[in-house]
């Protein structure tokens, strides 16, 4: 039993010992690249949760500047311009920047009123708040890019469906504005297809609506300004009136005539 033992603990040390000498040789062999292989993906973990981080911090400074420009008073587009170019292919914010701006212009496109005008007490307005013609022209470019960018940037894009609708609604109102109503049928029929395929039948009830109101739009009379106005005659003065007539007043009696005294009779 002793013999059997001893044997047995003799053998367990040479498999020991031969399990050593394997790991050795391996360490040996292969740990510089093993250790090199852990460094480098310790880094890469490291650098992935770095850039996810900035990402991250990226994704916030947008949003909230986009909050801020959006949610001002006055909400400047050629700010939101901008900032749909500085943060473009961060999430949603250029795409939302741009659909901002252009609903701004197309406010402007319908009021006739400059961005940020206010009315004065009385309701009126100054003539520097007044959008001229060529003014108009240019506003009308503006809104028609910006909303075109928005429909290019959310086609078929996954989570972007409303923006796509939106911008599609938009154009077509650009082209509502500029008289174009051929375009403007084209953009609505395009749009209840995508609200149908996108599964928002009201949408697509609303687009086809629209699509029965351009007939009646296209033929409406056009708004004249005041300036566009023919001037009013000029009233005539009223007469002036002239006093009542008062009672008749006899006429005064004439003077009696002076009598000459007569002659005393000639003395004798």
């Amino acid at each position: 039993m002793d013999e059997r033992q001893r044997q047995i603990r003799e053998q367990a040390g040479l498999d020991e010992s031969k399990v050593n000498e394997e790991l050795i040789d391996f360490l040996r062999k292969w740990g510089t690249p093993i250790l090199l292989i852990i460094a480098l993906a310790s880094v890469a973990y490291a650098a992935n949760a770095h850039f996810k981080q900035r990402a991250n911090d990226k994704m916030e400074e947008a949003f909230a500047e986009l909050a801020a420009a959006a949610g001002s008073q006055t909400p400047s587009p050629e700010s939101l311009r901008r900032l749909a170019e500085d943060y473009d292919g961060v999430r949603a914010v250029g795409v939302l920047a741009r659909l901002t701006a252009a609903d701004i212009h197309l406010a402007t496109l319908r009021t006739g009123l400059k961005p940020g005008a206010s009315p004065k007490p009385d309701g009126s307005h100054d003539a520097g708040d007044l959008v001229t013609p060529d003014e108009r022209a240019l506003y009308l470019t503006q809104a028609r890019e910006l909303y075109q960018k928005v429909v290019e940037l959310s086609s078929g894009k996954p989570g972007r469906d409303t923006l796509h609708l939106n911008g599609l609604y938009g154009l077509a109102a650009v082209e509502e504005c500029a008289g174009s109503f051929d375009r403007a049928r084209e953009i609505y029929g395009m749009l209840a297809g995508v609200a149908e395929r996108a599964g928002f039948a009201a949408h697509a009830g609303l687009a086809r609506k629209r699509l029965g109101d351009l007939e009646s739009l296209a033929n409406a009379p056009a708004l004249l300004s005041q300036s566009q106005l023919p001037a009013l005659p000029t009233p005539p003065a009223p007469p002036v009136p002239t006093p009542p007539a008062g009672p008749e007043v006899p006429p005064a009696a004439p003077a009696p005539e002076p009598t000459t005294p007569p002659a005393p009779p000639p003395s004798v």
